[in-house]
């Protein structure tokens, strides 16, 4: 049966290989998590994380295999594989880069009963054994391709994104048969690739909210927090620039923060001309969201489910974010969506100029995240997600 979540259906994917055990039975299965293994992928390792934690938490025994640190492909290797790797709808051609059959040598020697591979990236189909195989999309990659091949700065990278796009449409749209079952962090791609939704989860402090966010802390109105070399998250900060006159025009004084490793230089730029601070390395979130009064999202290019959105949330921050920033929660998470730049300018200062609104949109915010974002629920609907004796047979 589909799961219910929010208010609608996702609809699932109908798993080649059912089982009958059930929750009980299933506690302790040794589960393989399949990465690239990239340490500056931000966003992939949070997600990394909140899938061991939520299986672990299943009392499923995961291991995780790095794939670019250890079974990286050798040149021929990569020669050998790259016409089927090019052309075929089994595979993407990023998986070029590591071996499958060493990786296939590696769950051999493990014998798992189930294989997780993060995103289409880590899947090939040499992985298929006697155990059960999931593909974690995250979000569409080719939704993400083609994004990028829009706005890469040069040429060649955008000419490149655009060769990558079209197999990851294919292998979206032929990956049913191959495997037991998928799902995917944002709700729009769960939606768009017919597969089960499982969030990223995320933990709102426990803390009352005066001490997590203590009175008179905040001293910046506006924050926006991202990798900043990220082209989408780039896209968004010139955004926020394009609204700025007429915002800063009709807020006198308002103030802005602007989060995030790696910051380019046209962000560099931005910050500089508007005179909004800049902070490019911080200890944690904590201490960007407890002075910040607004979240802001206003990325045009975004596929998934941001995590920035959580994190604001967790620390009961009111947001305005873009619709595409929005497709990725459920419909009903608490914040206000806007489109137009107007509509921006509005809404900023509707919040501004309600202290008390804003608050209470925060901390609603807050218990929205708790109830559905929290590990109990992200646990339970990873049980739907990896047919852990949960569905109606």
């Amino acid at each position: 049966m589909p799961l219910e979540l929010g208010g609608s259906r996702v609809p699932r994917v109908s798993p080649v290989s059912a089982i009958s055990s059930s929750p009980h039975q299933m506690a302790g299965t040794r589960t393989v998590l399949i990465d690239l293994g990239r340490q500056t992928a931000t966003g992939a390792r949070r997600r990394m994380r909140g899938l061991e934690g939520v299986l672990g938490h299943l009392g499923l025994d995961v291991r995780v295999i790095e794939l670019l640190p250890r079974f990286r492909s050798r040149y021929v290797g990569r020669v050998v594989r790259a016409p089927r790797a090019l052309g075929s709808v089994d595979v993407v051609p990023e998986t070029l880069a590591w071996s499958p059959s060493a990786v296939r040598r590696e769950l051999d020697r493990i014998q798992p009963g189930m294989v997780v591979c993060v995103t289409d990236r880590c899947f090939h189909p040499a992985l298929l054994g006697p155990w059960r195989t999931y593909v974690d999309f995250v979000d569409r990659l080719s939704i993400s391709y083609r994004d990028r091949s829009q706005i890469a700065g040069s040429l060649l990278r955008r000419l490149e994104y655009r060769l990558l796009q079209r197999p990851h449409e294919r292998f979206e749209s032929s990956f049913r048969s191959r495997v037991d079952g998928a799902f995917a962090a944002g709700r729009a791609d769960s939606e768009a690739l017919g597969v089960d939704w499982l969030p990223i989860d995320s933990e709102a402090d426990p803390r009352p909210l005066d001490q997590l966010r203590p009175p008179g802390v905040a001293d910046t109105d506006l924050v926006f927090v991202g990798t900043l070399d990220y082209p989408p998250n780039e896209i968004a900060v010139s955004e926020l620039h394009a609204i700025w006159p007429e915002l800063s025009s009709s807020r006198p004084g308002i103030s802005v923060l602007v989060a995030g490793a790696r910051p380019t230089t046209r962000v560099r730029e931005i910050c500089a001309r508007n005179g909004w601070e800049l902070v490019a390395d911080f200890p944690s979130v904590a201490d960007v969201y407890q002075r910040s009064r607004i979240a802001v999202a206003p990325l045009q290019h975004a596929s998934g489910l941001q995590i920035k959105v959580l994190d604001a949330a967790a620390f009961a921050v009111p947001q305005v974010v873009s619709p595409v920033v929005a497709s990725g929660l459920d419909p009903q998470f608490p914040l206000v969506k806007c489109s137009g730049r107007f509509e921006w300018t509005a809404a900023i200062g509707r919040l501004l100029d309600d202290p008390v609104g804003a608050r209470g949109l925060g901390e609603h915010s807050r218990r929205h995240l708790r109830q559905h974002y929290g590990l109990e629920a992200v646990a339970a609907q990873a049980r739907v997600a990896l047919d852990l004796g949960t569905r109606d047979r």
